[in-house]
């Protein structure tokens, strides 16, 4: 019973402090957070597709026309801490996963405190400051659904690292190959990209480190890659599709690395008022971690034992890793894999689990009055930030119920909202829509260029980017050309003459990022030049690469002609009237559509190209190929045919069974005795 003593008193600190979580679901959603800009969309499109009997999306359609669902490092479908997705609506399951989120923080830092030595206040404290920790508050008020496993999890991977080099056995390899794997498909990378860094300074400096030591870490990393590559090694492998790849240094920084940030450590609000600033992410550069627990983290350091010099040592390092300096613009130029990643002050998350261990190794010795005082104190401070941050939370952002919503539902067309604040694209899958643009860290490049010439028909410098927005149109052809039925517009706004006014809509709830919800009237207008998802395109030109076909597609009209990246064959005549496709059945990820033709013909999608689609046709297999920059194309013969396509990521079976062959390795491991 002594064991379960700590983790008993966590779980009822987690429900005594963040009870009104689960006992109100819609409190977490506020004007920063990215639960119904980006989350919502995702979770909501993932319980749809259980509930149908569809499985675990593999490709989403409610966004950006379309894109890779399960390989998405934000998705977490996969995710044991996002189980609650499973089984209820998104709106629903936001609250008490980010309340399970914290809670398993706390219980990580309490594993971790263990493997530090700690007795049972110092660990309590250890465990309740990260569990109250003002920086994963900060966390969870921003929506970063995503990100707060992954500061969950690291504790966790820390202590079977430090356990691993004190026993370097089978069975401790075991368990850090799991504890490694949980976190590389956590969902924020660059977080555990930071963390390798010190775990090799823990083994490094640690007295037991070995040639034993460093075998058995090998294998463990082994099997942790392993065990993740299901999701890592279809990801990998379509990287390079991604419109972010190296950066420079001024986006490597993105406007953050200020050295006033350090003044947040003693005063939270030194950067503006969290809750109510609508500028700059502050919760990304604030090193506040608690008064109590920097308090005791300077008695550690005072006192100058090894671990606390160590972890004393790490805090140090994060704290002016996010800073602007020569030595960060070094690191940038030097170390691989650094510049694939934005705002480098985000390691301050790491920073908030070193001082939560140090608050730990400050308060062994004190008299154990001084234990439950600090504890209180922690855990009274985290309250409070809590309650601060989310006092003026909007329900409404999680669960919207627009007027216009059954108008514009339908699976087999799309909506483009005029504006980022005529509707929230993060709305898409709770009001059954898809809609042209969107929210989304990873774009595809191919098809962030191919809205680039709907809206401005030019070709611009790309550089990282998480919204495509619709706001003005240069190219009807290309918006109709993905299927666009309705346009949601402000009622104030000027309508371009070919739109059909289908309907006004007074007083709307609408959603927009930093402003938070508000009410506006809005129209809703009909797309009368609306091209069907499939059909059949007679004029093809033929493109060496992309940058060749965003060069012919600005001089063709796409309604007529389309550019086919490499080889075709077809007729190259206009369309008769009896040639024609048509959708048979489609869902996200599959389409079967009969094509009828008097010649050899280009079929012509309205799916965003990857190259995980597969084609057949007659049930044979056949190439697909990129139309118009961002679209698939698949040549059919004359006659009447039957083609499918299919979506699926690259290596995704073969990923699947390596990471079944780990988890077997895994197991017989943790039952071996082997020491060697």
């Amino acid at each position: 019973m002594k064991r379960l003593a700590g983790p008993a008193t966590i779980l009822a600190l987690a429900l005594a402090g963040y009870g009104f979580l689960l006992l109100h679901p819609g409190s977490v959603a506020t004007a920063h957070s990215d639960l119904a800009t980006f989350h919502l969309v995702r979770k909501q499109a993932l319980f749809d597709s259980l509930r149908s009997g569809h499985g675990v999306p593999l490709w989403q359609e409610n966004q950006l026309s379309g894109g890779p669902a399960f390989t998405d490092p934000t998705a977490l479908y996969l995710m044991p801490l996002h189980v609650l997705f499973w089984m209820l609506p998104a709106a629903r399951a936001m609250a008490p996963t980010i309340w399970l989120l914290l809670l398993t923080a706390g219980l990580a830092t309490w594993v971790l405190a263990g493997e530090l030595g700690l007795t049972f206040w110092p660990r309590l404290l250890a465990a309740s400051a990260m569990l109250f920790s003002p920086k994963l508050l900060l966390a969870a008020y921003a929506g970063w659904l995503a990100y707060l496993p992954t500061m969950a999890l690291l504790p966790l991977f820390f202590a079977a690292i430090l356990r691993l080099t004190k026993e370097p056995t089978a069975r401790h390899a075991a368990w850090a190959a799991a504890a490694g794997a949980l976190c590389l498909v956590s969902g924020m990378t660059q977080l555990v990209y930071f963390a390798l860094f010190f775990i090799a300074a823990l083994v490094l400096a640690g007295r037991e480190a070995s040639a034993r030591v460093f075998a058995w870490l090998g294998i463990a990393a082994a099997l942790a890659f392993g065990l993740a590559a299901h999701q890592l090694v279809p990801f990998l492998a379509e990287r390079k599709l991604f419109l972010r790849q190296e950066l420079s240094y001024a986006q490597f920084l993105a406007g953050h690395g200020q050295a006033r940030s350090l003044l947040t450590l003693l005063w939270p609000d030194a950067l503006g008022a969290q809750a109510g600033n609508v500028g700059l992410e502050l919760w990304e550069d604030s090193a506040h971690f608690g008064f109590a627990a920097l308090l005791l983290s300077l008695v550690a350091l005072w006192r100058r034992r090894k671990p606390a010099l160590l972890f004393g040592a790490f805090l140090l390092v994060t704290l002016l890793f996010g800073l602007d300096s020569p030595v960060l613009r070094a690191a940038h130029a030097w170390l691989p894999g650094l510049s694939l990643f934005r705002v480098p002050s985000r390691v301050l998350f790491l920073g908030a689990m070193f001082c939560a261990c140090l608050a730990g190794l400050g308060l062994e010795g004190l008299p154990r009055w001084a234990g439950p005082v600090a504890v209180l104190l922690v855990a009274g401070q985290g309250v409070f930030e809590a309650r601060r941050l989310f006092s003026r939370s909007q329900p409404e952002a999680l669960d919207p119920h627009p007027d216009y919503a059954q108008l514009i539902a339908g699976d087999d067309h799309r909506v483009a909202s005029a504006g980022r604040a005529a509707l929230n694209a993060g709305w898409a899958a709770s009001l059954h829509v898809q809609i042209i643009s969107g929210y989304e860290p990873l774009s595809l490049r191919h098809y962030q260029r191919y809205f680039e010439l709907l809206r401005h028909n030019g070709i611009a410098p790309f550089a990282p980017s998480v919204w495509t927005d619709l706001d003005a149109v240069a190219r009807w052809d290309l918006l109709d050309e993905l299927g666009v039925r309705w346009v949601v517009a402000e009622a104030s706004a000027k309508a371009p003459p070919r739109l059909q006014l289908a309907q006004t809509f007074p007083r709307q709830p609408e959603l927009f990022f930093y402003r938070g919800l508000f009410h506006q009237d809005l129209a809703v207008y009909r797309n009368p030049g609306e091209q069907p998802r499939a059909r059949l395109i007679g004029e093809v030109v033929q493109a060496a690469g992309e940058d060749a076909a965003v060069r012919a597609l600005q001089h063709l009209d796409a309604s007529r002609t389309a550019v086919v990246e490499g080889a075709f064959k077809g007729a190259g005549t206009p369309l008769l009237p009896e040639e024609k496709a048509l959708l048979d059945r489609f869902r996200p990820g599959q389409l079967a559509i009969s094509t009828h033709a008097v010649a050899p013909r280009l079929l012509l999608v309205s799916e965003v190209w990857h190259p995980g689609w597969r084609a057949t046709i007659d049930g044979q297999a056949a190439p697909v190929l990129k139309a118009d920059v961002a679209l698939m194309g698949v040549a059919v013969p004359a006659g009447s045919h039957e083609v499918g396509l299919r979506f699926q990521p690259l290596y995704l079976w073969p990923s699947v069974l390596l990471s079944a062959l780990s988890v077997l390795g895994c197991l017989w491991l943790a039952k071996s005795h082997r020491d060697c």
